[in-house]
Parts: structure tokens; C-alpha cells; sequence
């Protein structure tokens, strides 16, 4: 008798432990019966890769734990990571040196609504067409009868496409809520990008939810577990989901402080310059900025008082950026004018694609280095007019994650190519794609037309048969004729630097090579 009770408790233990691990079919019918999942949710999970699921953070209920410890059971996983993550907030990047596909993690934080009771989705975005992604939420709404998903566009964006609207259609038939600015319409856009997962889990950053967005244009996302987060963009989405845009809904002025890592702020704002303004001039040592859009007056006048005081400015812009017109001091120019006589070291983007970042990182490589981005170009409109959201980070994983963006050297691209032409006055080539206009008057001319709109324009002040392209991709093919019918070949841009048939191309290394302004590779066409 002394030996049988004990031996009874074993047992007991053994067989609830092989119980709650080893779930029946009854069982596991019922349990999606009282949280309302359809009987389709096994399927739907086998169908995700294991990588996928194993990283997905789940709540600490009971229902939770005894559905995936079936699952997890029944597909030998080993890692499971449940509802409260250690790292709170994480960055991921699709132009880093290892490219973060975008969609996964947003994916993987839209399959978070399986593991709440009441699971919720809003969705602020300038864009949201890219099949992957939407199909994923129609898909996610058909297996949870219960699942409310809520998406707020911009009107601008999805008139100009049939395909856009069609997309917008195909969300609604499937019973997911849509609106638009449509009916509130002005020159401001809903510019906002960002995701809330059950008032749990937010996604905002960069990039739009687009295929360019995702995987052609440079972008940045970034990923926050916190509820008090999620109540303050909640409270945005809601002065949407009413129709109040821009200057219609009440403005935030002051930054949110979360907590020592994280603030965050909405515009418009008639405080935001003020509040940018405050924290870059915190700089002691650095000023890094990776903007799709800069025309700011007061950041640009600020950036030149602080070059002036010696911190060290760098920016990297797309190529339109820099043609922009600024007024600084009753002086209107354009932008790359204005870096240059500021002597401001700047990179530009030449690819035909995006770089549609939007950060700042304030003196990186210092214990007290902070980031500050979102949705939010450094523009009057950005500012003063659209619908923006943007967060001050100092997250040291995150900081160090921004860091390596931005100090990212593509080896895609060769830093620059000598061409050595031979004498003629112009060359004139026009084909489907491009329209290269070549002249040898006063100076060596090239500009290349893509698209109805100049993106490169070149000019060699040196000697007039030696041209120079900088920031070319190596797979780069173009073809040149003269209006004599003098026939150049191909120039082929090869990942060896072979010279083509007739034109010589000496790939210069980067030690070699000094530019009076900081201009390393980074794109092209």
C-alpha cells in the first residue's frame, strides 16, 4: 500500500503528459469549435514552410499551448517561441547585404490572429496591391470566421491603376473591409505604411505593400510587440476609419514616449519640425541620412549650421531628390547645388527603382546613437500636410541594424568605367527601352532617358574622348549609333569588365579613385 500511491501518481502524470502533447481528432475539433477556427486550419498550417511557423510568437493561453503543442508534436518541431518576445522591437531591410524578404515577416505577424480569441488586423498603407500579401489576407479571412480586417488606402494610388482597383475589389468580395480618402479629397496624401496585429504586434517603416515596394525599391521595415504601441497607432487608424484625414482629424503634436527605446509621433503636426529639429541637433559627432525625399527648408538650413560647428554629415539620396529646388537665404537651387557649396558628402541613387528610405541615425557608433524613421519623407508636405507616422529608436540591436544599412558597399556594382570614344560630334541612339543623347561640343556630354524622364545626365570637364560612367551594374547592356550610321557595338558591362569589341572599358578600383564629394557606388539603371 505504501508503494501504490505513489506508483498512482506516476502514472497519472505520465498519462496527462501524454495527453496534453497527443491531442485526439475529437479533441482537436473542439477546441477549434469553441475559438470559432474553421476545420480548415490544419490544412492551412501544413501548408506554411516550418521555418515560417516555428518563429511565430503565440499567446500564453491554454488553448494555444495544447493546439500547437499537437502541431508541433505532429510535425517534430523544436523551437517554440511563445506571445512575449525578448527583443521588442526589430528592423529588417531588403537592400542589406542579407536581403530580408519583406513578406515573410509581415506574414509571419499577420498569422498571429490564430492564437487570440477575438483576432483583429488594421491596415493603414499608401498601397497595398501585391498579390502575396493580399491573397495571404483573404486567405487568412476565410479560415477565421471571426477575423475582422480593416484596410485604409490612398484614393490617388488606386485610381490610376485598374489593376490596383481590381485588387481593392477582390479584399471587399472576400469580406474585408475597405476605405479610401476618396471622399475628403486635397493635396495631401494618407501616406502611412503600417500593419496592428490584435493590439498586440505593429509593422510600419518604409516600404509600401507593393511589389515594387517589396522587391524592387530599398525599404525598411520595422516590427514592435507592445500593446500601449499598438493603442496609440489604433487611435490613428481610428481617425482614419472616420474620414478624418490630414488637417480634418486633431493633430498630434508632441511626441509619445513609450519608454527609454522608443517614442513615436504622428503628422500632420505643427510641432513636428520643432520636434525633428530637437532631436537631430542632439548630434555631437554624426549626422547619417537615408531620405527618398528631402526639401525641408529648416532641416537643410539646420544640416548647414551643423556641418558649420564640424559634425560629420553624409546623406544618401534617390536620384530625383537632387534635383529638387530649394530657396535657402533668397536663394533658389537645386539641392545637389546646395550639398556641394555646403560641402555636404552625398550619395545618389541611379537605379531606376526607389531608394525609398527614410531615416536618420544620429551619432552612430556612440553608446547614445538613435535612429529616427517611419513613413515620412523630410518634405513640407511630409510635415505639414499628409498622413505620416515616424519613431525615435534607441534600440542598440536596432541602432547597429540602421549602421549596417547604411554602410552597406554593393558589390553588384563597379564604382565607375572609362570609355574611350572615338572623335565625332553626336551620337544619337533611340530604342524601346532608352534614348541616349551623346555630345562632344564644349564638353562631353551623356544623358540616358528612361521612361520620358532623365535619369542620368553627366558632364566630363576634362578630355573631351574619355567619358566616365559612375555607379554601373555589371550586367548593364547598352547599344550606341551615330547619326553618320557609324556603328560603336555593344557595350557590355560584363561581371569580368571585359572590354567590348570597339570600345575599350577599364574598370577603375576604389582605391584609386577620389572624388572631390563622397560618391561611392551604390545603383544604376
Amino acid at each position: 500500500m505504501k508503494y501504490f500511491l505513489p506508483i498512482i501518481g506516476v502514472l497519472l502524470v505520465i498519462k496527462l503528459s501524454y495527453l496534453n502533447e497527443n491531442l485526439t481528432n475529437q479533441s482537436i475539433k473542439q477546441i477549434f469549435k469553441n475559438n470559432k477556427v474553421s476545420e480548415n486550419f490544419e490544412e492551412y498550417l501544413i501548408e506554411r514552410e516550418v521555418n515560417e511557423i516555428k518563429y511565430i510568437n503565440f499567446e500564453e493561453k491554454k488553448t494555444s499551448k495544447l493546439l500547437m503543442n499537437h502541431f508541433f508534436s505532429k510535425w517534430e518541431y523544436k523551437n517554440k517561441i511563445y506571445f512575449n518576445p525578448q527583443q521588442k522591437i526589430r528592423a529588417y531591410f531588403n537592400d542589406s547585404k542579407k536581403k530580408d524578404n519583406l513578406k515573410f515577416y509581415i506574414k509571419r505577424a499577420l498569422d498571429r490572429v490564430f492564437y487570440v480569441k477575438n483576432p483583429k488586423i488594421l491596415i493603414a498603407s499608401y498601397e497595398i496591391s501585391n498579390h502575396e500579401i493580399v491573397n495571404h489576407l483573404i486567405k487568412l479571412k476565410k479560415t477565421l470566421k471571426n477575423l475582422i480586417i480593416r484596410i485604409v488606402v490612398e484614393w490617388d494610388v488606386i485610381k490610376k491603376s485598374k489593376e490596383k482597383m481590381l485588387i481593392i475589389n477582390k479584399l471587399k468580395l472576400a469580406g474585408i473591409e475597405v476605405i479610401s480618402d476618396k471622399k475628403v479629397r486635397g493635396n495631401a496624401l494618407m501616406h502611412h505604411k503600417f500593419i496592428i496585429i490584435n493590439d498586440e504586434c505593429l509593422i510600419t517603416g518604409s516600404t509600401n505593400f507593393s511589389n515594387r515596394g517589396f522587391n524592387k525599391n530599398a525599404n525598411h521595415l520595422i516590427e514592435i510587440f507592445s500593446a500601449k504601441v499598438c493603442k496609440l497607432y489604433t487611435k490613428e487608424f481610428n481617425r482614419l476609419w472616420a474620414y478624418k484625414f490630414s488637417k480634418n482629424k486633431k493633430l498630434e503634436g508632441s511626441i509619445k514616449k513609450i519608454d527609454e527605446e522608443l517614442s513615436i509621433g504622428f503628422a500632420p503636426s505643427n510641432k513636428i519640425v520643432k520636434n525633428i529639429f530637437k532631436e537631430i541637433s542632439k548630434a555631437k559627432q554624426s549626422i547619417n541620412m537615408s531620405m527618398f525625399f528631402l526639401s525641408s527648408i529648416p532641416i537643410l538650413e539646420m544640416l548647414k549650421v551643423m556641418k558649420k560647428k564640424g559634425i560629420n554629415i553624409k546623406l544618401k539620396l534617390d536620384n530625383m531628390c537632387l534635383g529638387a529646388k530649394v530657396k535657402i537665404s533668397k536663394e533658389k537651387l537645386t539641392l545637389k547645388k546646395f550639398l556641394q557649396k555646403n560641402k555636404i558628402e552625398f550619395i545618389s541613387d541611379e537605379s531606376r527603382f526607389m531608394y525609398h528610405h527614410k531615416y536618420i541615425i544620429v551619432d552612430a557608433n556612440t553608446t547614445e546613437a538613435f535612429i529616427i524613421c517611419g513613413s515620412m519623407n523630410f518634405t513640407k508636405s511630409g510635415f505639414h500636410r499628409n498622413d505620416e507616422n515616424y519613431l525615435i529608436i534607441r534600440n542598440k540591436k536596432v541602432v547597429s541594424k540602421f549602421i549596417d544599412n547604411f554602410n552597406i558597399k554593393d558589390k553588384d556594382y563597379v564604382k565607375e568605367i572609362k570609355i574611350d570614344w572615338p572623335k565625332f560630334d553626336s551620337v544619337k541612339k533611340i530604342n524601346n527601352k532608352l534614348i541616349l543623347t551623346i555630345r562632344n561640343n564644349n564638353n562631353f556630354e551623356l544623358k540616358i532617358k528612361d521612361n520620358k524622364r532623365w535619369i542620368k545626365s553627366y558632364i566630363n570637364y576634362g578630355n573631351k574622348l574619355t567619358f566616365t560612367i559612375k555607379n554601373v551594374r555589371k550586367s548593364h547592356y547598352l547599344k550606341l549609333y551615330s547619326q553618320n550610321n557609324l556603328y560603336f557595338d555593344q557595350i557590355k558591362i560584363n561581371t569580368n569588365h571585359k572590354d567590348s569589341l570597339n570600345i575599350p572599358i577599364n574598370d577603375c578600383a576604389y582605391s584609386k579613385v577620389k572624388y572631390k564629394y563622397w560618391y561611392p557606388c551604390l545603383n544604376t539603371i
